[in-house]
């Protein structure tokens, strides 16, 4: 019985992730030219998330095969991470804002946040902080999902709606995906998982634009890849200073 609901687990990722695919890829597109245009003028690109999505973020950071000037600010490091913590840090007014002047963003630097809601506190205070100092802000959110919820934030906004591009994840209330019947409830997480595939294939798809634009992208190279520590201790040099959280 498990390995059943365990094929079912794995057909709804797969048909979530269809959805996505047919839904998602123009505006994939547009925060990849967003990204690409940031790359072509050596600008950083600043990723955050709270709670689970942090998971989002985190993944492309200082990784092989992705962006060496990837910035991942993070309200609580992942190697300490507390349920807990991260909850109470995403409810804090005041907390982004000063996350924003700590890495000392600029304008034109653009951010992409991840928050399922996209209705707690720090997601929205950090889209419209970001917004005030010139940098364009990029959304993975659950549009549907925080469209049946209410703000948490003293604005009345929400992400989605402060964002210059939003990509949906097409998350569900509720976050399941197996029908449980003994529990009478649906189980089995899906949300991270399609937040963090959504950021891969937008720096898939940012990388392909910066080579459109006949520019070689700062990539990290994997470990078994032909001079690899060279290469990658060049990119570490030209971004330690600029990148705080390397």
């Amino acid at each position: 019985m498990s390995q059943i609901k365990a094929g079912l687990y794995f057909d709804y990722l797969i048909e979530l992730m269809g959805k996505i695919k047919a839904t998602q890829l123009e505006n994939i597109s547009k925060a990849a030219e967003i990204l690409a245009t940031a790359v072509s003028e050596d600008k950083r690109i600043h990723l955050f998330g709270t709670g689970h999505s942090v998971l989002a973020a985190f993944e492309p950071f200082s990784r092989s095969g992705n962006l060496g000037n990837l910035n991942l600010m993070c309200e609580v490091p992942p190697s300490v991470f507390s349920a807990w913590r991260s909850h109470f840090f995403e409810m804090i007014e005041g907390y982004a804002h000063e996350m924003l002047e700590f890495h000392s963003v600029e304008a034109g630097e653009p951010i992409v946040i991840v928050s399922n809601t996209g209705r707690h506190t720090v997601p929205v205070e950090m889209a419209i902080g970001a917004r005030e100092r010139g940098l364009p802000v990029i959304a993975i959110t659950s549009k549907g999902l925080s469209e049946q919820l209410e703000p948490v934030h003293s604005s009345g906004k929400k992400l989605y709606e402060l964002a210059d591009v939003v990509l949906d994840n097409q998350s569900e209330r509720g976050d399941g995906s197996v029908e449980i019947p003994e529990l009478g409830r649906k189980i089995g997480t899906h949300s991270s998982i399609a937040s963090t595939a959504i950021m891969v294939s937008l720096l898939v798809e940012t990388v392909e634009k910066v080579l459109e634009k006949g520019i070689k992208p700062p990539l990290y190279l994997y470990v078994d890849e032909p001079n690899f520590e060279e290469h990658n201790d060049k990119i570490l040099k030209r971004y330690r200073k600029r990148v705080k959280s390397l």
